[in-house]
């Protein structure tokens, strides 16, 4: 019980503060999967909606290569990259430092004609670790309800959030990185 309450606590706060969102107030979101160019349904994209986005592919299913020139011409105003703790980037409790996270974002930025991309001009290139959505969606959905929406959630610590879970629920201390880059690494 204690567990249900915690995560419907954080979740309830992220939908109270999106619902009176205008769709034109919504950021356009590509969801990029472990791979490069690949979209896949899972928690990032399942994520966008809950924490006030619009997915620019909600209409494909399943795991899908992607053109990038279908991305330029969507062009998503944030850009959100899954990583897992055995990828590139290193992620997760054993990760040490957010070198490789920031080298992919690079890689992603510098993607031919990328550079026009809303999100990339804007500084919107964000990389989330699967560990994160593993816990639980009031973890993963704070990492990305501040991302969408920094305005909004600007009292919002995702990691906060998560270290106190990882304390309440596992009795163990956060450590690791999960997300890059954080609202206060801008």
């Amino acid at each position: 019980e204690e567990l249900v309450s915690f995560e419907q606590e954080h979740l309830d706060l992220i939908e109270e503060r999106i619902k009176g969102l205008k769709e034109s107030d919504k950021p356009r979101v590509y969801a990029e999967s472990y791979k490069d160019l690949q979209y896949g349904t899972g928690s990032v994209t399942n994520a966008i909606n809950p924490c006030g986005g619009i997915n620019i592919f909600e209409e494909l299913n399943g795991t899908k290569d992607i053109d990038p020139e279908k991305v330029i011409s969507e062009n998503p105003q944030v850009i959100l990259k899954m990583t897992f703790n055995t990828y590139i980037p290193a992620s997760g409790y054993d990760a040490e430092n957010t070198t490789q996270m920031a080298a992919k974002i690079k890689d992603i930025e510098n993607r031919t004609g990328w550079s026009n991309i809303d999100a990339v001009k804007d500084g919107r290139v964000y990389i989330i670790s699967s560990d994160a959505s593993s816990i639980h969606p009031s973890i993963f959905n704070s990492y990305i309800a501040k991302w969408l929406h920094p305005e909004l959630f600007e009292d919002l610590d995702p990691v906060a959030i998560h270290s106190e879970w990882l304390q309440k629920f596992l009795g163990i201390d956060f450590k690791g990185v999960y997300a890059y880059p954080l609202m206060e690494d801008n």
